[in-house]
Order: structure tokens, then sequence, then C-alpha cells
């Protein structure tokens, strides 16, 4: 029969190849969902960080939030216009793009612990966390066109001052009538003793003690100009300079329109606090100066991500199994606390070092770590990534493989007794009392197995065990046999550590009728048996998979995955492959 050589590839070679692409799908949808988990993430706090901005502007212009007890009331508020605003110093319109809605946590969300925002009523802000009970999280804000075409009212604020609403001045004013007729005034008076000095007089609530009338002083200049700062650079310190003529007058100054006092050396400005100050005249030349009043507004920070430091990077084997984690808040103390998770799992709160496991996490894990604010002034950091990995297997060694417990009718005939292995087989009979050739034609069948010793290899790799050659002699019908066992001993250096262990795999030997037409139909083969095509092996307390497979043939011989042929009365060899494949308790880099 004649047979045309063909090209192409083999269905071994196909299914190692969709297995290589679907792990490199299997990476790649990894890497592509963390990275749109972070970017999620890194745009909701960046959100947080400007609406927390907006409610500090509204405040700042008399708005009050603390009867809002959800976002949506908070959100509402900053959009509405301020109502009299022709009244009112500075801006008066939305504070934040009217537009802006946000989308809360579905349950499934809630359950898996993803990254949300929510209102604290106490602090008045935005907080990045779990909301407190009752409240659902914030998944994200949005943008919403209807939203914006929709009226949002008008929302009622204090100020200190507003323009002139009756009058044609400025300000509002109103004249006050005295409240007793004018004359002269009786005060009680006590003699100084001789030679003593009148005291000081001390400082008053409101304004400075009185002074004469003259030229008027130049306030007071303050060090620092009025305006927002970052909150870690408070407390402020504040100095006043007098730019009048030594002697001419005295400073005063209050703090959140306080008493007033004497000032005596620089001032500790606290966040968000009114430092009020005013040039008092010391003789009747002057008049006292026009009072300043400037205002310090801290301005939220982000707080600084913290560090993860792994006390074993990567996972070993046999040592370092466990990694101690610590991570570190590199914030000031009270501002701040920690929270980590692994793994993509919940957040949890970060109190003091915990383990990585390789037996938990046996293809490694990613840790993840952030700031989160406990004061108000602060906006949670960004996330910290560190990644855990685990020691790749490194198998090295050599094999051997031995034939034993041959299986056939009563008349079978082998070179091998009860007990005995070798790596050479032979069967079958050439006479009735098998005493060696005599001419007639007929020859024993033969098989042998030569070792290759065997590299460095990785799990889930094949790699060559030996080489298995067989004779398809012509025998006596009923003194064949129908199976033999291959019996595959493996010595391995596995890690530094050398462990060995064997596998048996039970060939079944073919034998068809012989039909002079077909070269192949004669050919007997050599099948590996379908419950033994994969055996489990123990190398040092880790269990594997050893997968048999046959590969390339020589002339006369013709090979598939788990058959060999070979043509009547010549001898052929093919390539025995083994691959290892981890099914125990730990798992490898593939």
């Amino acid at each position: 029969m004649n047979h045309k050589s063909q090209s192409g590839f083999s269905l071994v070679e196909v299914l190692i190849a969709i297995a290589v692409l679907g792990v490199i799908a299997a990476i790649a949808i990894i890497s592509v969902d963390g990275m749109v988990t972070s970017s999620r993430e890194t745009k909701l706090s960046s959100d947080v960080s400007s609406i927390n901005r907006a409610i500090l502007a509204f405040k700042a212009t008399g708005g009050d939030l603390s009867g809002a007890n959800s976002a949506d009331e908070v959100l509402s508020a900053l959009k509405a216009t301020v109502a009299n605003a022709e009244q009112l110093p500075g801006f008066s319109g939305s504070k934040i793009d009217e537009r802006l809605l946000p989308r809360y946590q579905t349950s499934d969300e809630a359950e898996k612990g993803n990254l949300c925002a929510y209102w604290d009523a106490d602090s008045q802000t935005f907080q990045i966390g779990s909301p407190g009970s009752g409240q659902v999280g914030i998944s994200k804000f949005v943008l919403d066109a209807d939203e914006g075409e929709k009226d949002h009212g008008t929302v009622e604020v204090t100020k200190p001052m507003k323009y002139a609403a009756e009058d044609s001045w400025i300000w509002d004013y109103e004249e006050v009538a005295p409240t007793s007729s004018a004359g002269p005034s009786s005060f009680a008076t006590t003699p100084v003793p001789s030679g003593s000095t009148p005291p000081t007089p001390g400082p008053g609530t409101g304004t400075p003690p009185p002074t004469s009338s003259g030229a008027t002083l130049d306030p007071p200049v303050f060090s620092i100009p009025a305006g927002g700062y970052p909150i870690s650079q408070y407390s402020l310190t504040l100095s006043l300079a007098d730019p009048n003529p030594a002697g001419a007058s005295d400073i005063y100054y209050s703090v959140d329109f306080g008493n007033w006092a004497p000032y005596t050396g620089p001032i500790s400005v606290s966040p968000d606090a009114t430092i009020a100050a005013q040039a008092v005249a010391a003789t009747s030349e002057y008049s006292s100066s026009s009072r300043v009043d400037q205002q310090y507004i801290a301005l939220p920070e982000d707080l600084l991500p913290p560090t993860i430091i792994p006390s074993v990077t990567t996972l070993g084997l046999f040592s370092d199994t466990e990694s101690l984690v610590t991570i570190v808040n590199p914030n000031s103390p009270g501002i701040s606390s920690l929270e980590y998770r692994i793994a993509g799992g919940p957040w949890l709160p970060y109190d003091v070092p915990f383990s990585i496991a390789r037996t938990d996490y046996p293809e490694g894990s990613l840790i993840q770590a952030r700031s989160v604010p406990t004061d108000q002034n602060y906006i949670a950091s960004t996330t910290t990534l560190r990644t855990i990995g685990v020691e790749a297997i490194s198998l090295t060694g050599d094999g051997k493989g031995t034939f034993s417990n041959p299986i056939g009718g009563k008349h079978m005939a082998t070179n091998l007794s009860s007990g005995e292995s070798n790596s050479y087989f032979e069967w079958g009979s050439i006479t009735s009392g098998d005493s060696g050739n005599t001419g007639n034609g007929l020859s024993k069948s033969w098989m042998s197995f030569d070792a290759n010793p065997i590299g460095a290899i990785l799990p889930g790799t094949v790699f060559e065990l030996g080489t298995l050659s067989y004779y398809n002699g012509e025998i006596y019908t009923g003194t064949g046999a129908d199976s033999v066992t291959l019996s595959i001993d493996l010595g391995f250096d596995l890690n530094g550590v050398g462990s060995g262990s064997s596998a048996d795999f039970s060939f079944n030997l073919i034998n068809t009728p012989n039909n002079a037409n077909d070269v192949w139909k004669d050919a007997d083969y050599v099948q590996l048996s379908n419950s033994s095509t994969t055996q489990n092996i123990n190398f040092n307390g880790i269990e594997f998979k050893l997968e048999l497979q046959f590969g390339s043939a020589t002339e006369n011989g013709l090979s598939s995955f788990d058959e060999f042929h070979v043509i009547e009365k010549q001898t052929a060899s093919t390539k025995v492959f083994g691959s290892l494949v981890q099914v125990g308790p730990l798992n490898f880099n593939l």
C-alpha cells in the first residue's frame, strides 16, 4: 500500500498551542482587570477630593450642611443658587457641575468590599472607605445631561456682611438713638498714692483700648498673607510688625473674634483661624489704625501612601514558605489609619503584621495598602501595590525503564519469569519445543527500553524519557504475550532536594492477522492502556501526575499518541515522552 507523506500540525501540537494561548489570555485578563480597578479607584479618590474642596468653598461663603444626612442632600445644596445673591460678596452660583450624580453600589459590589465613597455627617465631608449603618456606598460619580437641565432651586446662606438692599451706601446701616440723655457722667475716684504710676489699660472684649485722636497710624503688617495653606503646614507661625514710629503705638490682636491681647511675640495659628490686629495709639499725637482681619484656611491634602515590607518577596518550595508583611504609615500620627487587602479581597484595617503562606496562596498574591484619613482635612492616599511571588520548580535527574509482569495465555513464552524485570523483553515461540530458529522463518518478538538523561524541566512541559525499540516477529499462535508492564523509575533533584519515585504503565501487545496484500494491516503494535496513560507519583511529599506518550518513529514504524505500529519482521524505534503536572497541595509557576 502506498503512503503519501503529509505535512501539518499534529493533535498534540494543536492542544499545546491552545493551552499556551489560554494561559496568556488568563494572565492578560487578570492584568487588565487590575488596571481597570486601580484606575476606577484613583478617579473616585480624585472626585471626592474635588467635591470636598467645593464643600469648603460653600461653607466659606456662609453655607450650612449641618442638616445634610445623605450624599444627595449635599450635592443638591452645592448645585443650588444662593438666595439674595446680589447682596453677597463673592461667588454665589453653583459650587459643582450641575450634571453631577452619584452612582450607588450594587449589592454584589458591596459584598465584594469594593472601594466606595460616602457622606460623613460628623465631619461634613465625603470619605473613602466603608459607609455607616443604613448608608449605601457610592461606586462612582458621573455626569448626567438630564440632571444638568433641572432647576436646583436656591439655598439660604449666612454672611457676616451683605451689600446694601435698602440704602444707597455700600452696606445697610441704621441710626440708633442713645439710650440716655447726653450730660456729664459721674465716676467714683480713688486717690493715687504718692510716687505710683497709673496702671496700663487692660485688653477688652471685641475692640482694643480707646486712644486719642491725631494722625492715623498704619495697621500692623502680617508676616503671612491671608489665604489657604496645606493642612500639613499648620500650625502657622505668624509675626506682626509695627510700621509706625517707635513709641507711637502698641500692637493688639485677637484670635477668632475673642479677647484682645497685646502682641508680645509670634502667634501660633490653627487651621481655619481668623486673626485680627490693630495698631493702638500710645500718645495723643496719633489715632489708632484700622482693624485688619485675616483668615487662614486649611486646604485638604493627600495622605502619603504606605510602604509594604514583606520579609520574603518569593515564597519558597521547601524553605521561606511564609512571608511576614509589615505596612508602614509615613504620615504624622493621629491623622490617618491603614487598610490593606490580599488578592482583591475585602479591605481590612491594618494593626499588626500578617503572614502570607504558600499553602494559602500557591500562585503568589498581590497586596494592596492605602492610608485613610481620620482627620477631615486629609484625603485618602493612592494605593500601594506589592506582589509576593512563588519559587519556580526546578527538576533535573535521570530515569530508567524495565519490563515486568507479562500476561498471556497458558502457552505464553517470554524471557521474564515471575517477579523478574529487565530493560529487554521478548515473547513468543518459534518451535513447538522452542529450540531456536529452525529455518521455518519464524522469529521471536522483542522490545527494549533505553533511558535518556533528563535535563532541567518545568512542570507541564514535555521531556524525553527514552527510546522504545520493537521487533515485530512471527511466532506460533497462543505463545505470545497480551500485555506487559513498563516501570519508569525517576530520580530527581527537586529544587536542591533529592527525591525519587516510580510509575507503572501497562502496554497492550496487539497481534494482528497477517494479510499479504497490506504490510501496515499486518503490522503488530504496542498500545498504551487507557487506564495507565497517566500515573500519579510523589516527590518529597509533593504529588505529580506523570503522563506518557509516544513520539516520532523510525523507518518501518508508525506512532501516534498512544500506539506504536511496526511492519511484520521489521525493527523500528519511537521516542517516549513524559510530562509532569502538579496535583498536590502546592502550585508552581507554569
